[in-house]
This record gives structure tokens, C-alpha cells and sequence, in this order.
């Protein structure tokens, strides 16, 4: 494994990665000093987006009264789709739908209405000796 020259130089023991023209080798983090590339961000750490200041989150709310979509309003302030639909409140709610429970009647008993197509399923399920005791106590 070859060191980076310029650690050496200053009595670090870094390992290289990058081979440069001249056919030594360099640390990334020299290596990005000499492109001019920022420094990596360290593993584990992650960037956090920063809030809006209130002129923007202002301007955001101004163009949703306006009448803009929020993709718009993300494209013409330059912030996230999210931070447009958070600050614009032009979102549509969804609206509760109001479909009865299905629970059970409390004392265990259900009506049903007996229409022709549920007799014909509950006939048609039953086996030939369970049709003939049914027959049998209607007579």
C-alpha cells in the first residue's frame, strides 16, 4: 500500500487512493484540495435541510392564494415538493368516509332481508339431506 505523499510530508501516515499524473499517490482529502472539491461530509453524520426563512414561507403562501399548484410553487421558490405542500395548505383533506361499522347487534342477532337471489344461494349450499329435513319440517 502506498502512503500520500503529502501526508508524509507532514508526518501523517495516510493511506492513498488516488493516483495522481505524476505516478504518486494522494489521500482523498488532498486529493479533493487540489480539484477544489469541499471536503466529504463524515459517514454517519447526514445534511438537515434547513427551515425556510418567513419571507419565503410568506411568498409560498401568497402564490397558493394565487391559485398556483404546488409543483409550481416548489419550481418558482426552489424548495422541496414537501415544503411547498406544507406551507401552500392547498391540500386536499381526505374526506372521512362514513360506511357503517360491521359489528355484530349486541344481542348476537342479525336481520336479513330475504330476497330471491340469497334463498337461491342458502338453497343451493345445502347438502340433498339437509334439503329433505328442511322439507320435512315445512310440511
Amino acid at each position: 500500500m502506498s502512503l500520500c505523499v503529502h501526508c508524509k510530508q507532514t508526518g501523517r501516515l495516510a493511506g492513498g487512493t488516488h493516483l495522481l499524473p505524476s505516478g504518486s499517490w494522494c489521500c482523498d482529502e488532498h486529493w479533493r484540495q487540489q480539484l477544489g472539491i469541499p471536503k466529504s461530509q463524515p459517514k454517519g453524520e447526514t445534511a438537515v435541510a434547513k427551515k425556510p426563512d418567513e419571507t419565503t414561507i410568506a411568498a409560498i403562501r401568497a402564490d397558493a392564494a394565487a391559485g398556483m399548484s404546488t409543483e409550481q410553487i416548489r419550481v418558482k421558490r426552489h424548495v422541496s415538493w414537501p415544503t411547498a405542500k406544507k406551507y401552500a395548505g392547498n391540500g386536499l383533506k381526505h374526506a372521512k368516509k362514513n360506511t357503517p361499522t360491521r359489528s355484530a347487534a349486541a344481542n348476537g342477532e342479525i336481520t336479513l332481508k330475504a330476497t330471491p337471489a340469497l334463498l337461491d344461494g342458502i338453497w343451493n349450499s345445502l347438502s340433498l339431506e339437509k334439503k329433505a329435513e328442511l322439507l320435512t319440517k315445512l310440511a
